[in-house]
């Protein structure tokens, strides 16, 4: 017989007896007795690879990093190539990019929480949690894996070849020698008033002007990426430099035999960014990113330090059922009610995540919260009972340091953006309900449903930076930053083995339970789309004079 079948026949042939004989999986209004003490160890499985968006709809986590088009509004970094080809071509319109991402992710985390609970008076319980948070991603990310790729734009060949980097140069100094036989030929139009009908050379002063000036910027050795070969992008820089030619071989009345006033031409791209390639732009800082890795990772980092306290202000089973001798505690009959308030101080101990890892969950909220909770316990007979039990938690607003992005669109921010900012993350709220069913003084199973909604995380703050394009100040707003709500539906079962029933009776010297849930969430709205599993090993003992 299987381990499970064996477990299962132990639960269901144990004769019942008349007591409300063990806790359960979830929450419950149960404080400690006087003097008695409790020190837990446990694990907390987290796994998920899909999200829920705002309407409920599934989506892959890697969704976020999953771009058809990456352009200068998804990463800045092409913004100044973006500026230069507009004014190479004459067309404000003109955009980049370099292709297409695509992210398969799963998130898993274990968290291994260690807390210490003792009972300070009869009804009043204190404790601590300290929680080891083990995090990893696995993650894989592709580019330009699909055909035809949308990229017009990869690393400029002018960065590591000389040859290419040189050509550039030779149209610059190509056009900018042009642009000076203009001024030559058509003094009156260079003055300082222009006569008239000079607009048609002095424009076409300023676009060979800008040619060459751009090519230089985009193919030169500072360049950091250029038109791909063949892509109607470089077809149009090619294009322009025909119709540049054309304008001036007819203003300066150049022979036909002659050669073309600008003769060189910029070195493209030869072919679209491979996955190498994608990673010299995440890693190298010259293209101003600086990311650890946008493969696995594995973290182990401490959690949120939570310290409590629980206060049982109703006990309708009556105040002999504190004692460790209570009949009525063992054997309860009808339907009684108990409640405890509780207070809950998570303190902003987790470890934040490291701000070059877009990947990085972090250990925790890494923020101070408040939260209160009221638990009430309904006991119907020695068998069944259920707990409900409503969390508010208020959210302390911090300082934090991120890099912020020019708009919500901007999915790579650039490293030199890295400010602090004012950070207040969403207060929020559970409504849990725990039906239990104590099959014996030994063995129990359990019910969950949990009901959790957050309101949006909001961030603020003035943060100015230089335009990468212009290089002029400009302000970006830490809002772009800003979450949505959060809404969860979670169903779960759990199982429970105690000795507490049996030690308060005499029957065992060794005072345990031990709790194993699973949880999963079913329906619900921009939140992680995750099965949970929980391990509790929990003991108890009498110090400091306690029975």
């Amino acid at each position: 017989m299987s381990p499970a079948a064996t477990a299962l026949l132990l639960i269901v042939t144990v004769r019942p007896a008349r007591a409300q004989r063990l806790s359960g999986a979830g929450d419950d209004a149960i404080v400690l007795r006087r003097g008695e003490l409790r020190w837990s160890l446990g694990g907390d499985w987290r796994v998920h690879d899909e999200l829920l968006d705002g309407t409920g709809k599934r989506h892959p986590l890697g969704d976020r990093l999953t771009i058809p088009n990456v352009g200068a509004a998804a990463f800045q970094g092409l913004a100044p190539a973006q500026s230069s080809l507009q004014a190479i071509l004459g067309d404000p319109s003109a955009t980049v990019s370099i292709g297409s991402t695509r992210l398969r992710e799963e998130l898993q985390s274990t968290a291994l929480p260690i807390a210490l609970e003792y009972g300070i008076t009869r009804r009043l319980t204190v404790g601590v949690m300290v929680p080891i948070v083990w995090t990893y991603a696995s993650a894989v990310l592709d580019i330009n894996r699909t055909a035809p790729t949308s990229a017009n734009l990869a690393l400029n060949p002018g960065l590591t070849a000389p040859v290419a980097a040189t050509a550039a140069a030779n149209v610059r100094t190509q056009a900018l020698a042009a642009v000076a036989q203009l001024q030559s030929s058509y003094p009156a139009c260079f003055g300082a008033s222009p006569g008239p009908g000079c607009a048609s050379t002095i424009a076409l002063a300023n676009a060979t002007t800008a040619l060459g000036n751009g090519v230089a910027t985009v193919y030169g050795a500072t360049g950091k990426f250029a038109p791909i070969t063949g892509s109607p992008l470089q077809t149009q820089v090619l294009a322009r430099f025909a119709s540049i030619n054309a304008q001036l071989r007819a203003a300066l009345g150049t022979p036909p035999a002659a050669s073309d006033p600008i003769v060189a031409r910029p070195v493209a791209a030869p072919v679209a960014m491979g996955l190498a390639d994608l990673n010299k732009v995440l890693f190298d800082p010259t293209f101003g990113l600086s990311t650890d890795t946008l493969t696995s990772l594995e973290r182990t980092a401490m959690g949120d330090i939570e310290v409590s306290a629980k206060y049982l202000w109703l006990d309708g089973l009556g105040d002999a059922s504190l004692r460790s001798d209570s009949a009525t505690r063992f054997n309860p009959h009808g339907v009684n009610l108990r409640s405890s308030a509780g207070l809950i101080v998570r303190l902003g101990t987790a470890a934040r995540p490291y701000l070059g890892q877009f990947l990085d969950p972090g250990a925790g909220d890494g923020s101070t919260a408040i939260e209160l909770r009221s638990t009430t316990d309904i006991v119907v007979g020695p068998n069944f009972w259920a707990s409900v039990s409503a969390t508010y938690a208020s959210v302390l607003g911090d300082r934090i340091k991120r890099r912020v992005p020019a708009s919500s669109g901007e999915i790579f921010p650039l490293a030199i953006r890295t400010f602090e900012v004012d950070r207040k993350m969403g207060d929020w709220a559970t409504l849990e309900i725990a039906p239990r069913w104590a099959f014996s003084d030994y063995f129990g199973l359990s019910g969950h449903y949990l009901y959790f909604v957050r309101r949006g995380d909001r961030y603020s703050g003035s943060v100015t930076v230089n335009d990468v394009v212009t290089g002029l100040p400009v302000t970006l707003d830490p809002s772009a930053m800003n979450t949505p709500h959060q809404v969860a539906h979670r169903l779960g079962l759990g199982f429970t083995y105690s000795t507490l029933a049996a030690h308060r009776k005499g029957k065992t010297g060794l005072a345990f339970d031990v709790t194993y849930q699973r949880v999963q969430v079913v329906s619900g709205e921009n939140t992680p789309f995750l099965t949970q599993d929980r391990i509790a090993l929990r003991f108890y003992t009498p110090i400091l004079g306690g029975p």
